[in-house]
């Protein structure tokens, strides 16, 4: 009994680990992909500098049940940090699915109740990949009780970025 305990532990642990190693990816998008093929698989997309880094708009994408996904990434040093997508609430069921059938199972969800002005009460769910630095959220209500957003992005670049941005934000102040 031990030895069937010790090889079924040993084949569960490492296909855990193999489950967990699937690269993370969305849209052909991956983090750190450089800007050039991040450009090439959306060359329409409008990059504006933001807080030393450039924000890309692609616009609207098909995700997986979502047919009116809004599609945005993140440059920072000519590299991919982050890659967002903001859907309608009523598709979320359905990209989670895609997600878990890609990715596994979340490595941790969270449910929790937020109110509108009016006082309406609304479930909302926030489930978590991660990878390394890398780190994918998936939340049911997200700027509005009806709209849902997918994030993947970089843990350490996006302190890298939100450190320029307060230096940017000071340089400016000491110009009013």
């Amino acid at each position: 009994m031990r030895k069937f305990l010790m090889i079924f532990c040993s084949i569960f642990f490492s296909l855990s680990a193999t489950a967990q190693q699937v690269p993370f990816e969305l849209k052909g998008l991956r983090i750190g992909m450089p800007s050039a093929e991040a450009k090439a698989l959306f060359p329409t997309s409008m990059c504006p500098p933001i807080g030393g880094a450039m924000v890309c708009s692609v616009g609207t994408v098909s995700f997986g049940d979502a047919t009116s996904a809004r599609l945005s990434y993140v440059l920072l040093d000519n590299n991919v940090i982050d890659i967002y997508i903001s859907l309608n609430e009523t598709e979320f069921n359905g990209v989670v699915d895609a997600l878990k059938s890609k990715f596994g199972m979340p490595s941790r969800e969270e449910n929790s109740i937020i109110q509108n002005r009016m006082g309406a009460k609304f479930e909302n769910v926030t489930l978590s990949w991660t990878n390394g630095d890398i780190s994918l959220t998936a939340e049911r209500r997200n700027t509005s009780v009806d709209k849902s957003k997918v994030d993947m992005f970089s843990k350490s670049a996006l302190v890298e970025w939100n450190r320029r941005r307060k230096e940017s934000s000071s340089a400016s102040a000491n110009k009013l």
